[in-house]
């Protein structure tokens, strides 16, 4: 028989009790699995010396995701490492074309951003040559009244 925290006071951590609920839910290899799984993905975003890509953000955080969702699920059948590694799977190949898309949609913006830009200087060099056409006929006008 377990005896129950008296209310108000602090449950304990029982490391074995805990280990114990671990084999018990997807066992330690699973949660190892998860752990390592984690830590790569980790790595892989801390050992990057150039700013990642939409993509490579989507793909990460997708793979973070499908592996976290993976090893839960899997742990209700009993197969946790399998579940987090193809969540990890699905999660990657997931964010990956979601952040494809997203990107390929900041660089049609950055385009059209452009383009705009361009035809901006277009008008504006265009308004100073009509401003300058008009003051020199005025300046021509006003030479011939004289």
């Amino acid at each position: 028989m377990m005896s129950r925290p008296l209310r108000g006071s602090r449950p304990t951590l029982d490391p074995l009790r805990s280990l114990k609920h671990a084999e018990a839910v997807g066992g330690v290899g699973g949660l190892l699995t998860l752990a390592l799984l984690s830590l790569i993905a980790g790595a892989f975003f801390l050992g990057c010396s150039e700013p990642l890509t939409t993509t490579e953000k989507s793909a990460g955080i997708g793979a973070v995701v499908g592996t976290s969702l993976g090893g839960v699920i899997g742990s209700a059948t009993g197969h946790a490492g399998a579940g987090a590694g193809i969540g990890a799977a699905v999660g990657l190949i997931g964010g990956a074309l979601v952040g494809e898309q997203v990107q390929e949609a900041q660089k049609r913006q950055q385009d059209l951003q452009r383009q705009i830009a361009e035809q901006q200087n277009e008008l504006d060099r265009v308004s100073q040559e009509l401003q300058q056409l008009k003051q020199s006929q005025q300046a021509m006008e006003s030479g011939e009244k004289l």
